[in-house]
């Protein structure tokens, strides 16, 4: 499966509005792809959502990404939408398919740059140390980025930010998380996006 992650410029204060252009878009409109979650941004490039798609075949994800090209109103949000930015990613093959359901209401989507050649050591420090990570608090989905940069994003859900900064700090803590896979090496670029689930999300 292919995840794809669409990113949405709108106006403050219209996400209600574009989660009803959404929910037709993917639902009613017989769109590619299978809606896994949307989520309005709340800390990081705020007047953002946050669309998650899955694809079953790649004839299935680069049908829709033409249908997208070509279209005159992409999602159904002409006159609403000011941009958007879409980016696939294949998730680990050996983690679960996102699930639906109350997992939140704090989602977190943090992205990662990589180092050229190394995503099979962050994948194996990722299969050894995950599972107990995930005794904390569960990872809804990791990949890796299909275009652009070479990076790798991971989703996670939380209760709430308090729960988030807690969970965090016993990982670390305990030495359980982050798993390390570069020990002595400086990071490359990182950013994380908070976000809350809009009512057309699977995802709550």
């Amino acid at each position: 499966m292919i995840h794809e992650y669409v990113h949405l410029s709108v106006p403050a204060r219209h996400h209600a509005e574009a989660s009803e252009r959404l929910t037709e878009y993917v639902v009613k409109a017989a769109a590619g792809g299978t809606m896994l979650g949307c989520w309005a941004t709340e800390i990081g490039a705020l007047n953002r959502i946050l669309l998650m798609r899955g694809y079953e075949t790649d004839a299935e994800f680069m049908a829709e990404r033409c249908q997208l090209a070509m279209s005159s109103d992409p999602f159904l949000c002409e006159g609403l939408m000011t941009g958007y930015c879409a980016e696939a990613y294949l998730p680990f093959d050996w983690l679960e398919p996102v699930p639906a359901g109350h997992l939140g209401p704090c989602y977190e989507l943090r992205t990662y740059d990589l180092r050229v050649g190394t995503l099979p050591v962050l994948m194996e420090a990722w299969k050894r140390k995950l599972p107990a990570r995930a005794e904390m608090s569960p990872v809804i989905t990791a990949g890796t980025a299909l275009g652009g940069v070479p990076r790798f994003a991971h989703l996670w859900p939380y209760s709430s930010f308090d729960e988030r900064l807690r969970i965090r700090a016993e990982a670390v803590k305990a030495g359980i998380w982050p798993p390390n896979a570069f020990p002595g090496t400086l990071p490359l670029p990182m950013q994380t996006l908070i976000c809350l689930p809009l009512p057309c999300s699977p995802l709550q």
